[in-house]
């Protein structure tokens, strides 16, 4: 087992009484520590819920800091959804951190559950709804829990017979809560499933309508029942047209397919529809289907698969503000890497270090009949740029003439035009006849702007649609970009079809790189366009006509940086400040080498997207602080030997003044008879808190998954269990012994004595130029020791 799967674990409260005492100094650990990021909403208003449901939950997905296994489930389709319920059968269902930081980094909102069930829940209603002073004290608790885990709202699913003397009770309860929640989480959610009457009676109604609107007008939204019928979405529709809250009314669809129309499993698109017909919101419960019933090995093709079929019924929400920061990881992957370094040999998941996914998929390339040329986008964790994957966007380039474009993001972002923007990617390709450009979009005024940031020298000229502008001298071959200029197109063309192009290019600014901390800019000109009344000045320099409505301005730095095989590439962007400017979509496209020899090339291409970054210029914004990690210390370490493994727990504890993506713990143990040193990633943190878990065979070998064997030296003498009560802080600076009472070890105690230095260490991990500020770790180091019949710990400098 490793540190992360003996780590804190995210837990419900099956009992009122554990409601009654909960208290959030326990569940410090399963804090969501990442807001959640603006998205637009989609025009029409309709929404998404999606109910989670596998295996009744908190598998391994409860332990907060992570799990040692890559096959775990894992959910990235974000751009579908506006809300996501964590489901479980207990009373009180509390999201477990890194659902809730995976859906926050992509804008989504999570809710927890509140139900109550069979004859148990009838008792437990009884007991709560008697009492005005009970049910508020209850909904109260629930808003201090999604208050302190920073979740947005709650599912109230009651499913079984009330009391008619307490359905006002219950209507006024889910009426409080609702207010309460609002008021104290702008934007949250309280949702009721529809499940019991106004007159208390366990009757799924299957619709909105008089016996269950008495709960609708009291809360933010219904969850029908799912064996409806479209008589139902009929009534449905207009009642809440009625009230005016068409969008309110969550459609049940159930992947699994119990009694909905459809059937469930890749046929749910027909539910969904339907729903859609009748412009209702949707809430899609067990969409797990693929990996509870398809199983885990297929998972990821099976999960695109059932995505991709519903893609057309679906709306996507995008980013609505910047930086726009994404290395693509899922969360999980077979070795975790940073800077394309492997910092980490051994599978791992962790939810929490998802990063913002694609708001498109493989369906942006879906024909009837499928084409031979089809190109694909899928995920990998063969290799990463940071984390545990990236995308792989494979197709084929026919001909010359041919660019094959990759849609990854619709973001609506107004752009500020007083300052630059900055563009980083990152990519690795085996093809080098394959050239790679990062393509921007944006609306400027009416008129569409596109910009590909790629290579000048080799990005395909046969596109009669695209203009190119030398940002620099002819000595910056990297330096370039590509301006997508079609409304100009026909008048700046030569007889012969062709672009014109500027006869001379001047460099007019200053090109630096990132090493650079000034990057100040020699009053330039302004950037024009080629073909548009271009001439050249008494001085030497090329003036003309600003680009229409938006402006290449100034400098673009561009470091080609090659790391472990990926290629790094930076631009800056600037705009005319007379103009507001809305990027609307980040793409990828790849074409063919014009100089290549085209009959020798294979046309099929295999590219590996790393990372994306759009942000406003660091040259313009606040300086920040450093990142520095300080007031590290460790709290109630023990040593424990059972079973001749000796086990070392600590708690880390420690300050930072900006909250960075996560912190890295490294582990580096020190023998001290033989100076040998071992460093290891045993877990990341998303708060400043991580449980430290070591484990030692009696002879005093590590067990470091991807260090070392999982396995005891053979030669080892058992000695007896046996625990430490040390429930004081290092800060004390006391030792914890324990000694053995098997007496027959004493013959060989002297060959198993051992001796270590355990450093501990924490590094604050930042995704590359998001925030470009300097980086400081801390470390606190313990000495673990066995002599004869005791173990001990005690911390020192060194």
């Amino acid at each position: 087992m490793s540190a992360t799967d003996s780590g804190p674990q995210s837990c419900p409260l099956d009992t009122l009484d554990s409601v009654w005492r909960w208290s959030g100094n326990k569940y410090k650990h399963e804090i969501s520590q990442v807001p959640i990021a603006p998205r637009y909403r989609n025009r029409h208003g309709n929404k998404l819920l999606l109910c989670h449901d596998l295996k009744n939950g908190y598998l391994e997905d409860r332990f907060s800091q992570g799990s040692s296994q890559d096959e775990a489930y894992r959910f990235y389709h974000w751009q579908y959804a506006d809300s996501f319920v964590y489901f479980s059968h207990k009373l009180v269902t509390i999201p477990p951190s890194c659902w809730t930081n995976a859906a926050h980094r992509n804008g989504v909102k999570v809710l927890g559950t509140f139900i109550t069930e069979w004859d148990e829940g009838a008792a437990i209603c009884s007991e709560l709804f008697e009492s005005r002073s009970k049910y508020r004290k209850f909904a109260d608790i629930l808003v201090a829990i999604a208050t302190f885990f920073n979740f947005e709202g709650w599912l109230i699913n009651i499913e079984n017979e009330i009391q008619e003397k307490h359905i006002e009770g219950m209507r006024h309860f889910v009426q409080y809560l609702t207010t309460a929640m609002h008021q104290q989480i702008p934007g949250s959610e309280v949702i009721w499933y529809d499940s019991v009457t106004n007159k208390g009676a366990l009757e799924w109604q299957n619709e909105l309508n008089d016996n269950n609107s008495l709960f609708f007008d009291a809360c933010d939204g219904i969850f029908l029942n799912y064996t409806w019928k479209q008589e139902n979405l009929v009534q449905s529709a207009e009642n809440a047209i009625l009230k005016q809250r068409k969008n309110d009314v969550y459609v049940g669809v159930d992947v699994f397919g119990r009694g909905c129309p459809g059937g469930g499993g890749y046929n749910t698109i027909e539910a969904l529809q339907a729903a859609r017909q009748h412009g209702l919101s949707v809430a899609m419960f067990a969409h797990a289907w693929t990996y509870e019933i398809l199983g885990s090995e297929n998972f990821t093709d099976n999960e695109n698969k059932f995505w991709e079929m519903l893609n057309g019924m679906l709306f996507i929400h995008g980013s609505s503000q910047l930086p726009l920061v994404t290395s693509f990881c899922q969360g999980q992957g077979k070795k975790f890497r940073i800077n394309g370094e492997v910092v980490k040999n051994s599978p791992w998941t962790n939810l929490s270090l998802q990063n913002y996914q694609p708001n498109f998929t493989n369906a942006q390339f879906l024909t009837s009949p499928p084409l031979a040329t089809q190109p694909k986008m899928v995920y990998t964790t063969e290799d990463a740029w940071f984390g545990g994957g990236c995308l792989q966007l494979t197709g084929k380039t026919v001909s010359q003439g041919n660019q094959v474009q990759f849609k990854i993001f619709t973001p609506k972002i107004t752009i500020d035009t007083a300052k630059c923007l900055e563009v980083t990617y990152t990519y690795k390709t085996a093809c080098p006849q394959v050239n790679i450009g990062l393509e921007l979009h944006f609306l400027v005024g009416n008129e569409r702007k596109n910009y590909i940031l790629g290579d000048l020298e080799k990005l395909d000229k046969s596109n009669k649609q695209v203009k190119s502008l030398k940002m620099g001298d002819e000595s910056q071959k990297d330096t370039t970009l590509i301006e997508s200029h079609p409304e100009a197109a026909d008048e700046s063309k030569d007889k012969d079809g062709s672009l014109e192009k500027p006869e001379k290019t001047r460099n007019n600014f200053t090109v630096k790189s990132k090493a650079d901390t000034a990057d100040v800019i020699d009053e330039p000109n302004e950037a024009v366009v080629a073909g548009e009344d271009v001439e050249e000045g008494e001085d030497g320099s090329i003036v003309g006509k600003k680009i229409s409505r938006a402006a290449v301005e100034y400098k673009k730095y561009n470091d080609t940086d090659i790391q472990h095989g990926w290629t790094v590439r930076s631009f800056k962007l600037a705009f005319d400040e007379n103009y507001s400017s809305l990027l609307n979509l980040v793409s990828l496209r790849c074409t063919r080498d014009v100089n290549d020899n085209l009959e020798c090339l294979d046309p099929d291409f295999s590219i590996l997207l790393g990372y994306i970054k759009i942000a406003e210029s660091c040259d313009n914004s606040v300086s920040q602080s450093p990142c520095a990690v300080s007031g590290l210390r460790s709290t109630g370490a023990e040593l424990q030997n059972t079973n001749g493994i000796v086990t070392f727990t600590t708690i880390l504890k420690w300050k930072c003044q900006i909250v960075p993506f996560c912190f890295n713990i490294y582990m580096k143990v020190i023998r001290k008879e033989t100076e040998s040193q071992i460093k290891h990633l045993i877990g990341q943190a998303t708060l400043n808190r991580f449980h430290v878990k070591l484990q030692l065979s009696d002879s005093g070998e590590p067990i470091l998954e991807g260090t070392l064997p999982n396995k005891l030296d053979a030669e080892r003498t058992v000695v007896s269990e046996s625990d430490l009560d040390n429930k004081n802080s290092m800060d004390d600076v006391r030792d914890t012994c324990t000694h053995s009472d098997d007496k027959s070890t004493a013959q060989t105690a002297d060959s198993l004595n051992w001796e270590y230095d355990i450093e501990l260490s924490v590094e604050p991990v930042l995704q590359p130029g998001y925030i470009l500020v300097p980086c400081a770790f801390a470390k606190i180091t313990m000495r673990l020791i066995k002599s004869s019949d005791f173990y001990m710990v005690m911390p020192i400098n060194i």
